[in-house]
């Protein structure tokens, strides 16, 4: 924090333009930088109320943050910053846009640069009470948004520093009221395979989105883990999926999987149905695109939505597809690290964070285990 030293000087005589004599006051200061600073006022009132603001700053541990700051709205340096930064693509920086209309935007209404930098409160309550329903993604990017910003206006000379660091994202914590209802929503085999292959309702022509739906809902594949799935990926006669890569997003190229670096893979076992399918397939991507290599998120992402709305099925997107097979998994008794596996999640620990609440039946699994364990004869004989 600059400190702040005010002196009120004369400044010497001078003639004015009548050819007067007149005093002239000087007040040095030291600026947000630490830099010392002078600035000279004809009336002794004017220098001295000017000397006590920046006494004002210094009392109140505000020198860190410049006068414009004071006034400066932080949505507008939100926006400078939206409009500057330098994107991958559009659709990435769509995704900060949404987050900034919907959340960052709003929490922040009416609140100056100055509130911003000095009131890491703000940040924190809005990351970890008003947005802890949502998923790590979008409350990270709210985060990024508001400490992203700050930094453009260090560096941009605006505030010298803030106060908005080392903020992590809260877990939110499972209530009695989660565990009654897991929020999952479940389809029928019927209807996915209506997703994955269209199909008329009412009259109405749908797409279907692809056999990627399959791989999904038999296979726990992310979405654009499916999307870049090749038939050559295929191996051991078609019992193993060798996934070492995924579609990027616009279609045109593989990229590494998720927390993956280049090269990594992981196999998952793929079940007759699904390779009956595949094996009568041409090579290449099993889900093409029109004008790319791979089919493009947005376009499986619009048929799957039409397809769910034909079907009046609300709350289920693609990754459901995912959380519908593990939880089958989980049900029919399979060991949390093979799926953790299957899945391709870097720790057991976030399959069972993420899925331990949607075992119905786990706790009548555990009691007939113990009711076997110790109500064995030999223990009742001892």
């Amino acid at each position: 924090m600059a400190s702040i030293e005010t002196n009120i000087i004369p400044a010497g005589s001078r003639k004015n333009t009548t050819g007067k004599p007149q005093q002239s006051y000087t007040v040095r200061y030291r600026d947000v930088a630490g830099k010392q600073r002078e600035k000279t006022f004809k009336k002794h009132d004017d220098a001295k109320a000017f000397a006590s603001a920046q006494d004002y700053k210094k009392r109140f541990d505000d020198a860190d943050v410049s006068l414009e700051a004071r006034r400066q709205p932080f949505n507008d340096a939100v926006r400078t910053w939206l409009d500057t930064a330098p994107w991958r693509n559009e659709r990435t920086r769509a995704t900060y846009v949404s987050a900034f209309t919907k959340w960052v935007g709003p929490a922040y209404e009416g609140r100056t640069v100055r509130e911003a930098a000095t009131m890491p409160g703000i940040a924190r309550e809005l990351v970890n009470l008003a947005m802890i329903d949502l998923c790590g993604a979008m409350r990270a990017r709210a985060r990024t948004l508001i400490v992203n910003t700050l930094d453009m206006l260090v560096t941009d000379g605006v505030i010298e520093s803030h106060r908005v660091t080392g903020i992590k994202l809260a877990q939110k914590a499972i209530t009695e009221e989660d565990s009654e209802d897991d929020g999952f929503v479940f389809i029928t085999d019927e209807q996915t395979g209506f997703l994955a292959d269209g199909g008329k309702i009412d009259g109405h022509s749908y797409k279907g989105a692809g056999i990627g739906v399959w791989l999904q809902r038999t296979m726990g594949l992310r979405i654009c883990e499916a999307l870049g799935v090749e038939k050559a990926d295929f191996i051991n006669n078609g019992m193993t999926l060798r996934l070492k890569a995924q579609a990027s997003r616009d279609g045109k190229m593989r990229v590494p999987l998720k927390k993956r670096q280049k090269g990594q893979f992981r196999d998952v076992p793929v079940p007759e149905f699904i390779w009956d399918m595949v094996k009568g397939m041409p090579d290449g991507p099993l889900m093409p695109g029109i004008s790319t290599k791979y089919m493009p998120y947005p376009t499986i992402q619009d048929r799957f939505g039409r397809a769910c709305k034909a079907l009046g099925i609300t709350g289920f997107t693609t990754h459901s597809l995912r959380h519908q097979f593990a939880s089958e998994c989980l049900e029919s008794g399979m060991n949390i690290v093979d799926l953790s596996a299957v899945l391709g999640h870097a720790d057991p620990s976030i399959t069972l964070k993420t899925y331990v609440h949607a075992m119905p039946d786990s706790q009548e699994r555990t009691r007939a285990m113990m009711n076997a364990r110790w109500a064995a004869p030999a223990l009742m004989a001892a």
